[in-house]
């Protein structure tokens, strides 16, 4: 197995010996003398502005890979305002005790088109993606080998400066 599954594996079987201890089920934790290093996974690429674009040209003939690629490459959250075509925008709501980190973002006006034609063929009505994060994992990566981009391609890691001319 490899060193993240065995890692994995261990920290599975420690915190459920450990809950059972806790629930007074055992009397002694039998995974509590067991010592592992934690295995950390390596830092993902982070793509060029070229390969971002190279993603949406390739993703621009499907609304929902289109959506997602944008989303992914500028956006965090999902409350649109799409009132201004010129201008769109996106607000970053919390709940609770981080109420005050409520954001207002600034989208790209391309954006405006692409998100009414998603809505309309994937008849959207809540969650904009109702997909696992697998799915979508392949998704991005489907595109990301049609669009002859090498690395893996992950969300939140794709950084554009601006995506007007795509």
């Amino acid at each position: 197995m490899a060193e993240k599954s065995v890692s994995r594996k261990i920290s599975a079987l420690t915190n459920y010996f450990l809950w059972l201890e806790t629930e007074k089920v055992l009397s002694v934790n039998p995974a509590a003398s067991i010592r592992y290093l934690r295995v950390t996974s390596p830092l993902p690429d982070i793509l060029f502005e070229s390969e971002c674009r190279q993603l949406l040209t390739t993703a621009s003939s499907d609304p929902r890979t289109y959506v997602l690629l944008l989303l992914l490459l500028e956006l965090k959250f999902i409350h649109f305002d799409l009132s201004n075509k010129y201008a769109p925008e996106l607000w970053a709501k919390h709940t609770g005790k981080k109420v005050k980190k409520d954001r207002k973002l600034k989208l790209p006006p391309e954006i405006v088109p692409v998100f009414a034609d998603f809505v309309g063929q994937y008849t959207i009505t809540d969650v904009l993606f109702s997909y696992t994060p697998r799915f979508l994992e392949m998704l991005l990566s489907d595109t990301a080998k049609r669009a002859g981009v090498q690395k893996k391609v992950m969300p939140l890691f794709c950084v554009i400066p601006s995506l007007s001319g795509v």
